[in-house]
């Protein structure tokens, strides 16, 4: 049986300037081979819902680029508020030669009815696709009636995640067997894996900091209780670092925060605090929270070597 797979929403970097780095999105992704099995980008956490045309083109190329060089399977957000904008980014993502998509029912409090007609027209393309459960942009839910009706009809849905934190669709139990659960939501993370839990795998935002811990956990949750808590734990205060911070988002913030951390302390490092999307900074108090936790729930796997620095 295949182990449980990892997969990791690549951050996007950034220089001085705010432009895209992707020498160093090249170099972080290489650090997360042989601990993570798929990229997704652009995700939440790489920045695509922020993206324009050009960013979304250049980073799935790159995603592209990493795929056929270190065997990560792939997929490509195609995110957008509107059905048409969906259908405008799958054509980027499909220009920029990658073809597995992840998409997420347009924006507002929409009837499931209209949900389903939508994501039903982005099915119907016959692309292999990930359904994506994030009402914290969305403003809505995808029901488990709902996405059962669809894999029912559509054979390409093979992935569905969900960074909800309420688990619905995962524990109604109603999609196909095909259908691989991904979970999204962090934290409390051993008691979400089969067979204990109804999730298949992890699409963890924090995969980027922490793949060796993921990884021990996705292999025997029943071992991994207490590294479970204590990383349940850092990533809490590192959300809660960046709440109040009015700049990109808080999956890459978060996160940006503590990949920091763990190369550099609390300390600014040669290149400064990370740039977020749009060129700000992330605030020195927000990186210092997340070297405390980190000191506070040490060792973690992750801490034993340090990788490269986020622009």
């Amino acid at each position: 049986m295949p182990r449980p797979p990892l997969w990791c929403p690549l951050l996007s970097r950034y220089d001085a300037t705010g432009v895209l780095d992707l020498a160093a999105m090249r170099a972080h992704a290489a650090t997360l081979r042989p601990h993570v099995d798929g990229l997704l980008m652009p995700g939440s956490t790489g920045d695509g819902w922020q993206f324009d045309d050009d960013e979304t083109r250049a980073v799935v190329r790159l995603g592209v680029e990493l795929a056929r060089d270190h065997g990560f399977e792939l997929l490509c957000g195609a995110f957008a508020p509107t059905l048409d904008g969906i259908m405008k980014r799958i054509e980027i993502v499909r220009s920029a030669g990658a073809n597995q998509i992840a998409v997420c029912a347009p924006h507002g409090n929409l009837a499931q009815s209209t949900i389903h007609d939508a994501l039903y027209k982005v099915l119907a393309l016959g692309l292999p696709t990930a359904l994506y459960q994030l009402p914290q942009v969305t403003g809505n839910h995808i029901e488990p009636d709902t996405a059962a009706a669809l894999a029912e009809r559509h054979p390409n849905l093979l992935w569905f995640k969900d960074s909800s934190g309420e688990d619905t669709v995962a524990l109604s139990g109603l999609l196909p067997d095909r259908v691989r659960l991904v979970r999204g939501a962090e934290g409390d993370y051993a008691r979400w894996l089969a067979p204990a839990g109804p999730y298949h795998g992890f699409l963890l935002s924090t995969a980027n900091c922490f793949p060796r811990a993921l990884r021990a956990i996705v292999d025997d949750p029943s071992k991994q209780a207490d590294l479970s808590s204590r990383l349940s734990e850092v990533v809490a205060e590192a959300f809660a670092a960046v709440r109040d911070f009015p700049h990109g988002n808080a999956f890459a913030n978060a996160n940006k925060a503590l990949h920091h951390a763990l190369s550099h302390g609390a300390d600014s490092g040669p290149a400064g605090f990370p740039v977020v999307h749009g060129g700000a900074r992330l605030p020195a108090e927000a990186v210092a929270h997340a070297a405390a936790a980190l000191d506070r729930a040490a060792p973690l796997p992750d801490q034993r070597s340090r990788t490269a620095a986020p622009r």
